[in-house]
């Protein structure tokens, strides 16, 4: 991405530098221009006090390196910052541990829910009909076909009689899948209607089949697995101190968690390893990071539970901030065709020489 939006479409000449720091310390040294011009990370797009640029935004004390510090500490001064237009939507998400244990099911509400009733209900209507349509039709053979050997294996004349052997006919269709081995079908547009009402009692079996077969699943992981900000209530979550903790208390006020704040989410992942805590909230892109090292041998990761874009982090007001805006949204449009951009003259072209990425 990068070697397309500075190299190709803005075609800046450009540094990389990688830092190894915290992502606040690393927001303030964007801020005042130390070893970086543009930070290129997981950085959310969030309304915070970044947008202040006046008073309210001191710079670091003057005895600041008199002492060991962390990287929230930094958040005070993490301000006078901007972020470019978004180039990806990512979100917050849970990572918890999968519970071998099944959940408690309700095997009555789960055989008797309303899809089951339903097509059993279609079914048997279905099955009445049938057994009508193929007396109709069968009827006039019985004592008549050679192909009749006993009497027994067509349709009686006589409604009720017939209406029993067809019910009997049609009932067993359904439910074994194949014709009824009692009767013989004569006719060919008996043996039609046959021929669908069999392919109809599969079909029929199927879907009851998937849909207890989902419905057991679901309940399964519904019961045993973190999927929702609700499931977490009560429970012990680790997340970041400072941007995490924050986010998840503006985002989701009315839910009550244990919380383990830590300097960096990357310690929280052990502790959900081992079971210290039993989930970490955090940018679901960090988490499936975690996941493709192989770190993250039975756990598991919800879906996007708040949905935020990314973009990169720039001082406030930069002076090419509106060219670097529409190189990414040619990027992200992928429009090659594009002749709105307002490039720097070659005369005047930045040199953005620190540009900087996070380790």
């Amino acid at each position: 991405m990068i070697s397309v939006l500075f190299g190709q479409i803005l075609k800046w000449p450009y540094n990389v530098t990688w830092l190894d720091v915290g992502l606040n310390e690393w927001g303030y040294m964007i801020r005042k221009g130390i070893n970086c011009d543009v930070g290129v990370q997981s950085f959310f797009i969030s309304p915070s006090d970044s947008d202040l640029c006046n008073v309210l935004c001191p710079d670091l004390p003057s005895d600041w390196n008199a002492s060991a510090h962390v990287d929230v500490d930094y958040i005070p001064y993490l301000c006078c910052i901007d972020f470019t237009y978004p180039y990806f939507t990512g979100g917050w998400s849970i990572m918890s541990q999968v519970n071998k244990n099944s959940a408690t099911i309700n095997y009555v509400q789960v055989f008797f829910q309303s899809d089951v009733v339903t097509t059993i209900a279609v079914s048997v209507i279905c099955c009445f009909f049938t057994a009508h349509l193929i007396w109709l039709i069968e009827r006039t053979q019985f004592g008549k076909s050679a192909l009749l050997t006993n009497p027994k294996e067509g349709f009686n004349p006589k409604y009720l009689d017939g209406l029993r052997d067809g019910m009997w006919f049609a009932s067993n269709t359904i439910l074994n899948g194949i014709v009824c081995p009692e009767k013989t079908i004569i006719t060919t547009l008996g043996r039609l209607v046959t021929s669908f009402w069999t392919l109809f009692g599969i079909l029929a079996t199927a879907y009851i089949t998937s849909i207890l077969s989902s419905t057991l699943t679901t309940n399964n992981l519904s019961g045993s697995l973190l999927l929702t900000a609700q499931d977490i209530a009560g429970l012990t979550v680790c997340m970041q101190h400072g941007f995490g903790s924050a986010f998840f208390a503006n985002q989701f006020p009315g839910i009550g968690v244990q919380q383990v704040l830590l300097p960096t989410v990357f310690d929280c992942y052990p502790l959900v390893n081992n079971g210290s805590v039993q989930a970490v909230f955090d940018v679901r892109e960090q988490s499936i990071t975690w996941f493709q090292a192989g770190n993250a041998s039975g756990l598991m990761i919800s879906l996007v539970l708040a949905a935020q874009g990314y973009g990169m982090m720039m001082p406030k007001k930069w002076v090419y901030e509106d060219h670097l805006n529409e190189a990414i949204l040619i990027w992200t449009t992928a429009d090659a065709n594009y002749s709105g951009l307002c490039r720097v003259t070659t005369q005047s072209r930045v040199v953005i020489d620190r540009l900087a990425f996070l380790l």
